[in-house]
């Protein structure tokens, strides 16, 4: 959002562009406490696969509380990809709150 004083100073016919769906402006979503500007590593691919466990009242009877959204995952499985590593080349930390993967030239 602009603020009152930077509505007040610009310049007339210059109209900035808003995302009108968008909850939180750029300066009030906190960053990654691990991203480190320095670390020239790259990022490797990776993919969440979110799994439910599902019987068949709730497929075709609808009668269990699962709805087909991540929210009610009974499993999480996540791929990563570090080509030309081994398994002992690769440091794997897991809390609570996060995963870091990291290798001499891969970090995630």
């Amino acid at each position: 959002m602009m603020t009152l004083v930077e509505a007040l100073n610009r310049r007339i016919g210059q109209i900035v562009p808003q995302d009108l769906k968008a909850i939180w402006t750029d300066d009030e979503v906190a960053g990654s406490d691990d991203d480190d500007e320095f670390d020239t590593r790259t990022r490797p691919k990776y993919e969440v696969l979110f799994k439910q466990e599902v019987m068949t009242e709730d497929v075709f009877l609808g009668l269990g509380d699962k709805d087909p959204s991540s929210s009610n995952c009974d499993h999480i499985t996540i791929k990563m990809v570090f080509p030309g590593h081994c398994l002992d080349e690769i440091g794997l930390d897991l809390n609570k709150r996060r995963l870091v993967a990291q290798s001499h030239a891969w970090y995630e």
